[in-house]
């Protein structure tokens, strides 16, 4: 169970954010956060991923609950100065809610961000070009993208 927080904003003028989606492309994460720091790869226990938007072939990932499941994830060091451009990207507060929550990062718990798609949001495909990024990130980090190809069948 991961424990919830609320101190990344308090915290020095840097947060820890978790990207399980097209931000595990680094390319991908520094156009949007320049400062962006690869710490490192991290399996996230107790979710699962879904695609969803607010039309076909415009789907996006986030995750949900899952006992049993777990998310390749990257964890990211991050410039505060950056984070209004990354709120921009991930459409908070319209598309995706913060989320803040304690992680073990190296044997240190830490305060981590990562964005989670708001619920009324249904399932849909992702586009083309949206697909290619999340196999760019997910080559980049040794990971099979079995696991999103699956999700498309």
């Amino acid at each position: 169970m991961i424990k919830k927080s609320n101190q990344v904003q308090k915290n020095s003028n840097k947060f820890y954010y978790l990207a399980y989606g097209s931000n595990l492309s680094t390319k991908h994460m520094k156009s949007i956060c320049p400062s962006a720091q690869f710490v490192k790869t991290l399996n996230l226990l107790g979710f699962k991923l879904e695609f969803r938007g607010r039309e076909q072939n415009n789907g996006y990932l986030t995750i949900a609950d899952s006992e049993n499941g777990y998310v390749r994830s990257v964890i990211y060091l991050i410039d505060k100065k950056d984070l209004p451009k990354l709120d921009e990207y991930e459409d908070y507060p319209n598309l995706y809610e913060k989320e803040e929550f304690e992680l073990k990062i190296d044997d240190v718990s830490r305060d981590v961000l990562t964005y989670i798609m708001k619920d009324n949001f249904k399932h849909y495909y992702p586009s083309k070009e949206y697909l290619e990024i999340l196999h760019e990130g997910y080559k980049e980090h040794g990971y099979s993208t079995f696991t999103i190809d699956r999700m498309l069948k």
